[in-house]
């Protein structure tokens, strides 16, 4: 009349913060959690290239092994993709801020620009380039996740510097 009811082990969740250029590239990290008996446990988890936020894998077999003989829970890793090296991250574009003088931007000027992937590109900042231009350098972002070779944009926003100038350079540019 009364069925029992079979209790399984349970799932443990945990989340892990990895970097921007963590989630650029395949990588591994391993992490260490703890079960509800208190034991420590170290798993290693793959991290596939673009991986977003919040963006959660399962590891079956790994969890809760609390009651005996019956298949261990899972575990559950939820990543938490955080800014890092000067880049923002929104969906598979990157954004960073870049600073020229203000001569620069009147004439026109290429920077030099280092890359998640540590390579430095050159990106050219058109002669007239106003005060907070977005500047869009085409697949130099985030891998799309679960694609071959397809990337997102890199944004760069042009600060430009005004000099503080002395009364003697302030006259000399008025004469001119």
């Amino acid at each position: 009349m009364f069925r029992s009811v079979k209790r399984g082990n349970r799932s443990i969740n945990v989340r892990m913060a990895i970097s921007i250029k963590e989630a650029m590239i395949n990588s591994e990290k391993t992490i260490n959690y703890r079960l509800p008996s208190g034991r420590e446990e170290f798993a290693t988890v793959k991290i596939p290239a673009g991986v977003q936020h919040g963006v959660t894998f399962k590891y079956a077999g790994m969890g809760d092994d609390s009651i005996k003989n019956v298949p261990r829970g899972d575990l559950m890793v939820q990543m938490s993709v955080l800014d890092s090296d000067g880049y923002t991250r929104k969906g598979n574009d990157l954004y960073t801020d870049k600073t020229v003088d203000c001569f620069q931007a009147v004439r026109g000027h290429k920077i030099q620009l280092k890359t998640l992937e540590d390579s430095v590109i050159s990106v050219n900042v058109p002669a007239g380039t106003q005060p907070n231009t977005l500047l869009m350098v085409k697949g130099r972002g985030m891998p799309v996740h679960r694609t071959l070779n397809i990337k997102g944009n890199l944004y760069v926003k042009i600060h430009v510097l005004i000099p503080q100038l002395s009364a003697s350079d302030l006259k000399k540019i008025k004469d001119l």
